[in-house]
């Protein structure tokens, strides 16, 4: 049965005051300079994201149904995990609130990159850290958080296809199709939910100045009764960070 994946995104242009002439938004660029988004390792694309209020806002209210998860926390380890020489050694994303702490999402992130050649074929690399991500994500579930997260980044470099329509380059091909096939894998545990970002480099302008950002939850995590051990350790966390 054939499911369809809906997502929320966000597209994006800027351009300097110091331009010349008339400005024009969402074209293609010939900037070939420009570092591929596919370049960015994975902790400082996360880092981007969040420090973006609207990409930020983007993802956290896809992921939960109220606005309780007002703090997040990056690469978060002690006092949250202790055992950090096991699977996972740290949380990537955590997302909590002072006020609710028993009700934390933890979300293990990984890396995907994808090139969209000029002929409109798709070359996919970093696939098989999928495998890797649902073995930590396990990890999240197995410590008792409210809610547990596989969150697959797509990060595709479309520069070199030429469009009139610089948004609508990416499609999902065969090459693709098992980034988005992750909830079929049944070594994901059933408690832990899905949700893939996509972001798009368009053209010779850097990612973070024209392009797109989407999310797309393709399962919802299921929600577990945190262990209060657990909570009391996000609360300490809480108090460490001022929240």
């Amino acid at each position: 049965m054939k499911t369809h994946l809906v997502f929320k995104t966000i597209a994006f242009d800027s351009q300097s005051f110091t331009a010349s002439g008339p400005m024009t938004y969402f074209q293609e660029s010939d900037n070939a300079h420009s570092e591929s988004v596919r370049d960015v390792n994975e902790a400082p694309i996360v880092r981007w994201l969040f420090s973006q209020d609207a990409l930020r806002s983007l993802i956290v209210g896809e992921l939960t149904d109220h606005d309780s998860c007002a703090v997040h926390g990056l690469n978060v380890r002690d006092p949250v995990i202790r055992k950090r020489h096991n699977k996972p050694g740290d949380v990537d994303i955590l997302l909590c609130s002072p006020e609710n702490p028993e009700h934390t999402i933890a979300i293990e992130t990984k890396r995907v990159k994808v090139l969209l050649t000029g002929d409109g074929s798709q070359k996919v690399n970093k696939l098989r850290d999928l495998a890797e991500g649902i073995i930590q994500a396990n990890g999240l579930q197995s410590l008792g958080f409210w809610k547990s997260y596989l969150m697959a980044i797509v990060l595709i470099d479309a520069r070199e296809r030429r469009s009139a329509n610089t948004l609508l380059k990416h499609q999902i091909q065969e090459e693709t199709r098992p980034i988005y096939e992750i909830p079929l894998e049944s070594t994901l545990h059933r408690d832990v939910g899905v949700a893939v970002v996509e972001i798009v480099q368009p053209t010779g302008k850097r990612f973070n100045e024209q392009g797109s950002v989407g999310i797309c939850v393709d399962k919802k995590a299921s929600e577990l009764e945190q262990p209060s051990h657990l909570t009391e350790r996000i609360s300490n966390w809480l108090k460490q960070r001022g929240g």
